[in-house]
């Protein structure tokens, strides 16, 4: 196992078992082994399903990887897409509040225009995690095409995070939220989904 000593991500563990991961030839591992996640050429595939919730996630996923969207199809560079998002006010405001050296997780990032617009212009290191595998790709395309770093994306199951909790409540300033409902989101009765944002 490579750096056996040293977790791949203190931030990051195993959704199941909640111990760290460890970089294996391709593979985040548990130390004992008993659990690997792909490194899928640049995002982590970390879900775990959720018992009952195959139907949902299916609905969900065949939705997202059909129409990943919003796409990156409208910006040349980095330039213009940072210009375009600060047309957001969330956005600009959000920016702003993001303290030196946070970390940010975006949970439901989609293609990840948010998580790449606040990697672009802010000291900071953003997580960006979603269920779809398309539109994680889009994102990471984006950040690789135009040099953006201080990026991590990973497939997860918002009920079975492979967020470390302890790392989010330590002297480190953090920022967490959720991506709005969108109106063409396949519905999930029992968990709305909602939008929340967290700075501590």
């Amino acid at each position: 196992m490579d750096n056996a000593s040293q977790p791949f991500d203190p931030c990051i563990v195993c959704p199941v078992t909640g111990q760290p991961l460890f970089r294996d030839d391709g593979t985040l591992k548990t130390a004992d082994d008993t659990k690997s996640y792909v490194d899928d050429d640049g995002f982590y595939r970390l879900f775990v399903s959720e018992e009952g919730s195959d139907a949902t996630t299916g609905e969900v996923l065949d939705f997202y990887t059909e129409t990943p969207f919003p796409n990156y199809n409208d910006f040349d560079d980095v330039a213009t897409f940072v210009q375009r998002a600060e047309r957001s006010v969330f956005a600009k405001m959000l920016r702003k509040e993001v303290p030196m050296n946070a970390r940010v997780l975006e949970v439901g990032c989609g293609t990840g225009q948010m998580s790449n617009y606040l990697a672009a212009t802010t000291p900071s290191h953003v997580y960006a995690a979603d269920l779809t595998p398309a539109s994680l790709r889009l994102g990471i395309d984006f950040a690789r095409g135009n040099g953006i770093e201080g990026i991590t994306f990973m497939q997860m199951n918002l009920f079975r995070p492979c967020i470390k909790r302890r790392a989010w409540t330590s002297s480190s300033p953090t920022v967490s939220f959720t991506t709005p409902t969108t109106p063409k989101r396949p519905s999930c009765p029992s968990r709305p989904w909602s939008s929340r944002v967290d700075i501590s």
